[in-house]
Order: structure tokens, then C-alpha cells, then sequence
């Protein structure tokens, strides 16, 4: 390993370590050298080091235990929303499992978000929702701007169910569905087919219709669903 710089050296080796067991260079099983061996390799105090050992082994992608030594374990031990290891996966270019798995979350939490919406916005919050549409419609000719206008969207949805659990993930879960707006990025009738069921949202929210709410969201995220698996087939 290249040894660190002296500006932020704690979160640096977090960071190394951290996307190095992210995208497979460190598997599960492997040693990693002890803090003294580790320190040395970075260039770094024993104290740096072992900071940034105990917070990898909170976030589970490793386990420090007297006689087995540092191990990186398994994924299905790992703690998937925690925002580090989220960002992790994003800019390793997650895996197409893993952007399918996230379609699965969002199968689950988006429509609830709108049916809770359509049930509990203020009048204030319906209308930061509309805005947030109107964005993403005059952006479908600019990815990085509908991207930015789509993440308002949903995230003004959450706000408005008032369900703080699910407002707190919405942003936890935010930084890994970029990854799956760049995918369907590459296919550009994505973004202007999908206005009808944003604005469709939007209105059965307003309306107070939280059955119509949450029905037309599952379609929404069906779509979006359909249109990765299209760009995913492409990239085979």
C-alpha cells in the first residue's frame, strides 16, 4: 500500500481499506497485516491506524479477534446502508446483482413513501413535490440536471410521509440510486417516458388518493426496473 498523506489520515486509511474489500480486491477470508505491520506499510501512528481498524469492524467488513488476527468477512456480514459503505459501491461501478437489489428496496420503500405522502403532506410539501417535477421536466435534455431533479423528487416524496425512518433512508440510500439513474442514463427515451408516471404521482398525491399514490409508483419503479435491465443487456 502507498503510504498516506499527512491531511486526514484517519479517514484515508478508512477509505483505502474500505473500497479495496468493496470491489474484491480484499475477499472475504483475507488477512489483513496487524496495526504495527499496517502502520508501517502507510507511514502512519499505530494509534491512526487502530481508530481506522475499529471503525471498519463497526461498519462488519472486518473482525479483529486475539489469535486469528484481522479478516475481512463475508458481504452478508457487512452493514449495506451505512453511507461509507454505500459510497463504496458507487465508485467501484457497482455490480449489476447489487444495482438489482436496489431496485428490490426501492420495490418496497418508494411506494409506501408515496402512499404515505398522498396521506400526510402539507400543502407546502405537495407543492415542493410538483416544483420537483417541474424541474425534472424541463430537464430530460440534461442528465446530470434531471439526475439532481429526480433525487429532489423522491426525497420530497419521503419528506412528506412524514415517516422520519423512512426520510432517514431515503438519504442513506440516495448516493447508490445515482447509480441507478446513470444507468438508465444510457438510454435516453428513459427520461421523457418516464414523465407520465412522475406526473401521475404527483396528482394522486395531491388528490389524497394514497391507493392510486402507491399504485402508480410501484409502476414507476417497474419502469425504471425495465428500463436498467434494457441498459444492462446492452452492456453484455
Amino acid at each position: 500500500m502507498p503510504k498516506l498523506k499527512q491531511q486526514s489520515l484517519h479517514q484515508q486509511i478508512i477509505h483505502e481499506l474500505g473500497i479495496q474489500i468493496v470491489e474484491g480486491r480484499l475477499e472475504a477470508g483475507d488477512k489483513l497485516p496487524n496495526a504495527e505491520e499496517l502502520s508501517d506499510e502507510l507511514g502512519v501512528s499505530r494509534t491512526v491506524t487502530r481508530e481506522a481498524l475499529r471503525v471498519l469492524e463497526e461498519k462488519g467488513l472486518v473482525s479483529a479477534r486475539p489469535k486469528v488476527g484481522i479478516q475481512v468477512l463475508p458481504l452478508t456480514q457487512w452493514k449495506m446502508l451505512d453511507r461509507d459503505v454505500l459510497m463504496w459501491h458507487y465508485l467501484s461501478g457497482p455490480s449489476a446483482e447489487f444495482v438489482r437489489n436496489l431496485m428490490e428496496v426501492r420495490r418496497i420503500i418508494e411506494p409506501a413513501a408515496a402512499q404515505l405522502a398522498a396521506k400526510n403532506a402539507t400543502p407546502a410539501e405537495i407543492d415542493a413535490i410538483a416544483a420537483a417535477y417541474d424541474e425534472l421536466a424541463a430537464s430530460v435534455n440534461d442528465l446530470a440536471a434531471y439526475k439532481e431533479a429526480d433525487r429532489t423528487f423522491h426525497t420530497a416524496i419521503f419528506e412528506a410521509s412524514h415517516n422520519p425512518l423512512l426520510a432517514y433512508l431515503a438519504r442513506t440510500v440516495n448516493i447508490d440510486l445515482d447509480a441507478g439513474r446513470n444507468i438508465t442514463g444510457r438510454i435516453p427515451r428513459s427520461l421523457p417516458e418516464s414523465l407520465p408516471l412522475h406526473q401521475q404521482v404527483v396528482e394522486a398525491i395531491r388528490q389524497r388518493n394514497a391507493d392510486t399514490a402507491y399504485r402508480l409508483s410501484v409502476e414507476l419503479v417497474n419502469q425504471i426496473a425495465d428500463f436498467i435491465e434494457e441498459a444492462l443487456r446492452e452492456d453484455l
